[in-house]
């Protein structure tokens, strides 16, 4: 067999040295592959993955009576850079790692090219004057290919281009996949007095309004959530044109008024907090999230304030309205009945017997002594 510098032999590791290694190609010699040319990464690395009689693909660098030189690092350079021509002219994806920046921009090692990406070419959501080119150094990010020199082994990307065609397509698919009813996963953005944004995908934020938090009555959002907090909601409505998702998080969990007389009875006693304070009515919270109505002018003075705890006798429940009427007038008879009751029950029993009166008696008349 003949060979030439140039040729891409496939051959068989015969030898494997720290200098090096040998490869039978079929020729009278065998090849040799310097450790320099083993590969365009850790040499090291290489050379320990390598044993005898494995099948590599080799290219003839130089040829002579003695020996032949062989490299493997030629051929990974010439697939690497068909690769990127390949992503430049389909638009494809490439990765890369930030190892450096300048003034101009992020330095990428994209192997045996030199990668820039020009700070307009940089995902960012921030403000430009926030940017901070140095916190990409370590990053490993995505990249489209802009421009490839291959004399000089130089390419430029563009890290945005990258990135927004990501976000387009899982866009897409999430309102594709988007119905009522759907359960989400997602993280809370920022919290409002009305309600609370939460990050769904990096492009599509839903909101829940306070009304849909909790089947408590909240004065404030961040009594139930915190913000960078992950949530699952229920999604209630959207609009995929506006991009807006509304969703409910009490929607989750049982609606209490479902099952509020098997909860509650007419005649109980309840203990409860007051949420809010109206013209007429207070209203306060009792177990399961669920709120009665409580006349204010029942209320004590030092009572008439949120957050105070009061109890009260339930007086009527109507499901269909959503109202359990309290009060605490109507407590304070009861419980006066039930002392009063409780009263006539011990007068009626006697404290003791006539024979224990007449057994008392008996013992006071002195007996003869006999």
């Amino acid at each position: 067999m003949n060979v030439k510098p140039g040729q891409t032999i496939e051959g068989t590791v015969v030898k494997v040295t720290p200098e090096g290694v040998y490869v039978d190609i079929g020729y009278k010699v065998e090849g040799f592959i310097p450790l320099n040319e083993l590969t365009m990464g850790d040499p090291q690395k290489a050379l320990k993955s390598l044993k005898e009689g494995d099948k590599i693909k080799v290219r003839v660098t130089r040829v002579s009576p003695e020996n032949v030189t062989l490299s493997r690092r030629s051929i990974e350079f010439s697939e690497f850079k068909r690769s990127l021509m390949e992503a430049y002219k389909k638009g494809k994806v490439v990765k890369g790692l930030v190892k450096d920046y300048n003034k101009g921009g992020l330095i990428v090692d994209m192997g045996p090219f030199r990668g820039f990406v020009p700070k307009s070419h940089i995902y960012f959501r921030g403000k430009p004057e926030e940017l901070n080119l140095e916190s990409f150094i370590g990053m490993e990010l995505e990249f489209k290919v802009l421009e490839v020199d291959p004399d000089r082994n130089q390419v430029t990307l563009s890290n945005k281009q990258a990135v927004l065609e990501r976000l387009r397509e899982e866009e897409r698919a999430f309102w594709d996949e988007m119905y009522e009813g759907k359960v989400l996963v997602g993280k809370v953005r920022k919290i409002i007095d009305s309600g609370v944004f939460v990050r769904l995908i990096e492009t599509v934020d839903g909101f829940i309004p306070i009304s849909e938090l909790s089947w408590d009555r909240i004065k404030r959002p961040d009594e139930v959530v915190r913000e960078g907090e992950e949530i699952q909601a229920i999604v209630i409505s959207f609009d995929r044109a506006k991009k807006r998702v509304t969703l409910s998080r009490k929607a989750l969990e049982p609606d209490p008024w479902l099952r509020v007389n098997d909860l509650f009875r007419p005649g109980h006693e309840v203990k409860g907090v007051i949420t809010k304070l109206g013209r007429a009515n207070a209203f306060v919270r009792l177990a399961y999230g669920i709120e009665g109505v409580l006349p204010i002018s029942e209320l004590p003075e030092e009572k008439r304030r949120e957050g105070a705890e009061v109890e009260a006798l339930i007086t009527d429940i109507n499901p269909t309205t959503r109202r359990i009427s309290l009060s605490i007038r109507k407590l304070e008879e009861e419980r006066e009945k039930r002392e009063v009751r409780k009263y006539m029950e011990r007068m009626k029993t006697p404290a003791f017997t006539i024979g224990d009166l007449l057994g008392n008696l008996n013992s006071d008349i002195p007996h003869e002594s006999k």
